[in-house]
């Protein structure tokens, strides 16, 4: 279980990622006396006063067929051409320094600003502070040049959550195609190495 404690305008806040008994950690007193405790990527049920948010994952317990067979037939293709005829390299790198993080993250803005979307910026840059041993960062890249990127919270590399992915298609010398191709190939990459280090869950 991950777990990073801050402040944020006067209130005391908790994050835990990847906590396996809920019960037993709201019974404790540092948990009662914080204002707000958001809980990710919980593999227990918990019926009490929380509001619910849920996402797909992905079983890494099942073969790699059996996982790629799931994704749908237009996906499968996308990925077998980025691999097959792109000729882009895939990069994975775990425990990246602050340094590499500042720099995704200054791409995360960018990304942001050219999609019309909202970003808590100081809140991400935070928790990659807080959490830098347990996160995993994921490049595909054409020539040298980076295509697409991902960042992970990872937990002893049991379960993975995809913190954010940064798409670089505000160069006009970069074809969008090849882009999107090469995310989709690096999700596949990613669920390639998550499983090979023996994680259960994406």
């Amino acid at each position: 279980m991950l777990e990073r404690k801050f402040e944020k305008k006067s209130l005391k806040m908790i994050e835990l990622f990847y906590p396996n008994d809920i019960e037993n950690i709201l019974r404790e007193q540092r948990y009662k006396q914080v204002d707000i405790l958001r809980i990710y990527q919980s593999d227990t049920k918990y019926n009490g006063d929380f509001r619910p948010f849920h996402t797909l994952h992905i079983d890494l317990n099942q073969s790699e067929d059996g996982i790629f067979k799931k994704f749908k037939s237009n996906y499968r293709n996308e990925i077998n051409k980025n691999i097959r005829n792109d000729d882009v390299k895939y990069e994975w790198i775990e425990k990246p320094t602050l340094q590499e993080m500042e720099v995704i993250h200054n791409d995360l803005v960018s990304f942001s600003k050219f999609k019309g979307w909202h970003v808590n910026d100081e809140l991400e840059i935070s928790r990659t502070k807080d959490l830098l041993d347990n996160i995993v960062v994921s490049h595909v890249k054409l020539n040298g040049v980076k295509l697409s990127s991902h960042v992970y919270f990872v937990d002893k590399k049991d379960r993975a959550r995809l913190r954010f992915s940064v798409s670089y298609r505000t160069d006009e010398n970069i074809d969008n195609k090849l882009v999107g191709r090469s995310n989709k190939g690096l999700h596949w990459f990613d669920i390639q190495q998550l499983k090979m280090g023996g994680g259960k869950c994406i």
